[in-house]
């Protein structure tokens, strides 16, 4: 969610919860991946680096039902996407 937050948005004003839940799954993964890695270069860190890159691609086509001006209804315009693409550090 931190991520939401540095592109300027508020999780809370998300209308649409599922459309995080493949960004969720693929970071989840290549955390979960890395910190089985032993070494750079070794199967775990491979994965871990796949699922990254997965991540951020869903992060590049995300859009988001985006509540704006707090009505409980999309208008026109408020079909969003976020701003910045994440970075994954080790």
């Amino acid at each position: 969610m931190s991520r939401l937050i540095q592109a300027g948005r508020r999780p809370d004003l998300i209308l649409e919860s599922s459309e995080l839940a493949g960004l969720h799954i693929y970071l989840s993964l290549s955390l979960l991946c890395r910190a089985f890695s032993r070494d750079e270069g070794d199967h775990w860190w491979r994965l871990s680096r796949a699922y990254a890159e997965d991540y951020a691609g869903e992060w590049d086509r995300l859009t988001l039902n985006y509540d704006a001006d707090e009505d409980s209804v999309v208008d026109a315009g408020e079909r969003d996407t976020v701003a910045e693409r994440p970075e994954l550090i080790r």
